[in-house]
């Protein structure tokens, strides 16, 4: 008998990092929506702020590490994306604007990014974030 020996994953589709993280930014956006229905403009501008943070700790890092700004653009996954919805979506509506960013840049640098990137960190990132909010705001 001949084994064969190969690294993850073995069912190939042509589903892309890219369009799974698209699913998932949709799926959350009713629960978004509601968030923003129950709880106020406030919620909004939590999401909005945690989002927008997560994405520029994200291009901001890789154009530090001297990737070209053409190939981050690219090598955009939306997982940065994600992980700033949720990062606003643990945080309460009415938090500080600068605590919410702040947890969103320490969800992406820390927990993410300086683990590899992508699929490579041994945490969650959201919750690194949330856990940092928690502990320093």
């Amino acid at each position: 008998m001949q084994y064969v020996y190969s690294s993850s994953p073995q069912i190939r589709c042509s589903l892309t990092t890219r369009k799974i993280m698209m699913h998932v930014c949709i799926a959350l956006l009713p629960s978004c929506v509601c968030g923003c229905i129950f709880f106020g403009w406030g919620a909004l501008l939590t999401l909005a702020i945690a989002t927008i943070a997560a994405v520029l700790s994200e291009v901001v890092y890789r154009l530090c590490s001297r990737v070209p700004f053409k190939t981050v653009w690219q090598q955009f996954d939306f997982t940065s994306v994600v992980t700033g919805l949720l990062v606003g979506m643990n945080a309460y509506a009415d938090s500080k604007w600068y605590a919410v960013a702040l947890s969103s840049v320490f969800a992406v640098v820390v927990a993410k990014m300086i683990f590899g990137g992508t699929g490579k960190n041994i945490v969650n990132p959201a919750i690194v974030g949330r856990i940092f909010g928690f502990i320093s705001f």
